[in-house]
């Protein structure tokens, strides 16, 4: 973020370190809003056109994750860029796994831009809605049974 000029705002909820809390006080498109609960981050998403995913993951030595964050922001109708691995297949333009960079996340942004929040939460069903999902365990499970 250091060496882009673009215009945005990124709104940090939760905690962070205190090397990135320095930085994030320092640059006006940053907006802290420290820890929330989930009315706010509801709030705050209504007016936001994408979410960050996890980043850092390798921290706690993982690869992949299947974060709830992830589909509470699909399920506010935001697309996701991440630093991980998720369930979603490659083609599904919702979900981008991508480096920390602000530059290829406000590419992605841009991208996103004509999308309506409705589209998003309907073309992520079949990955987040509950119905769906042990419709098909319990598909899968009829079908191991008869084998």
């Amino acid at each position: 973020m250091k060496t882009n000029n673009q215009q945005f705002e990124l709104h940090l909820i939760g905690q962070l370190l205190p090397k990135d809390y320095t930085y994030a006080i320092g640059d006006s498109r940053v907006i802290l809003h420290g820890i929330k609960d989930k009315k706010f981050i509801e709030q705050v998403s209504s007016e936001c056109n994408i979410a960050l995913g996890s980043f850092a993951l390798e921290r706690k030595n993982m690869k992949e994750a299947c974060t709830l964050k992830v589909r509470e922001y699909l399920n506010f109708g935001l697309p996701v860029y991440s630093g991980h691995v998720d369930v979603f297949p490659s083609e599904f333009k919702f979900y981008k796994v991508g480096l920390p960079s602000i530059t290829e996340i406000l590419k992605y942004a841009e991208q996103c831009e004509n999308t309506t929040k409705l589209e998003v939460l309907n073309e992520s069903a079949n990955y987040i809605d509950k119905a769906y999902l042990v419709r098909n365990l319990y598909n899968d499970l009829e079908k191991l049974k008869s084998c």
